[in-house]
């Protein structure tokens, strides 16, 4: 942050009273990169974190409709609904199965989506 706001010329950090802004940054980088050292083996990061997130989203939209903004947000809103209540009647360990069978059907009845608009061209 120091680098955008003062610049990297020596003698103008000097002559703005900035004479350690050098050595500062690069504390603060050495202290971000032992937390992330820290941090990294017990958050269990991984590769495949976010695929599982990706997919539920890729499902949100579709079934919401890609055109419709509020769409996506009712979609969302019904994938959530229905992954809890799957999640409450049967094991948590079916809490996926319900946004993959909604999406089944929603492409299988109306392709554009709940909310979406069906696009017509004529050739």
């Amino acid at each position: 942050m120091a680098e955008a706001i003062y610049g990297r010329n020596p003698v103008r950090e000097a002559l703005r009273g900035r004479r350690g802004v050098r050595r500062v940054l690069a504390t603060e980088r050495a202290a971000s990169g032992a937390d992330w050292l820290r941090g990294a083996p017990l958050t269990l990061t991984g590769a495949t974190m976010g695929a599982v997130l990706g997919l539920k989203a890729f499902a949100v939209a579709i079934i919401g409709g890609l055109t419709s903004g509020m769409g996506i947000i009712l979609g969302g809103i019904i994938l959530g609904v229905a992954e809890t209540t799957t999640g409450f009647y049967l094991s948590t360990g079916y809490k996926d199965v319900p946004g993959l069978v909604l999406l089944l059907i929603v492409l299988a009845v109306k392709p554009a989506g709940l909310f979406g608009k069906t696009a017509i061209k004529k050739v």
